[in-house]
């Protein structure tokens, strides 16, 4: 059982970090494409784990996605900041509610980074 939410796991991982890579108008493809190359695995393995057809993962693998998780995040919050930075610097004439779900998002991003530093720091 402790196996099975350990891959669902990876898989949310997985998942949370193509979803952060699409972002940016890449498909599907290309995104866990992508996340392939930095694990240094194949895309068949990212597939694999994604649709649930592994048995177990790897540690060291899952130490590896992980950690790229966590990058994944602090990278695209930087890049939310950033831009909030930018608009107010600029004086740009924003939406409140745009506003409001950027801050929202920046706000997840840092709760999120803070659960996976306590987890981190757990094991």
């Amino acid at each position: 059982m402790e196996n099975c939410m350990f891959i669902e796991k990876m898989r949310q991982s997985l998942l949370s970090i193509e979803r952060i890579n699409r972002n940016d108008g890449s498909n599907q493809f290309v995104a866990r494409l992508e996340i392939a190359r930095s694990l240094k695995v194949s895309l068949a393995t990212i597939e694999n784990i994604i649709r649930l057809r592994v048995k177990t993962v790897n540690g060291a693998l899952a130490i590896q996605i992980n950690r790229l998780h966590i990058n994944t995040i602090e990278a695209e919050r930087a890049r939310l900041e950033n831009e909030r930075e930018l608009a107010i610097q600029f004086n740009l004439t924003l939406d409140p509610d745009e506003m409001d779900e950027v801050e929202t998002l920046l706000a997840e991003a840092r709760a999120l980074l803070r659960k996976l530093a306590r987890k981190e720091k757990s094991a």
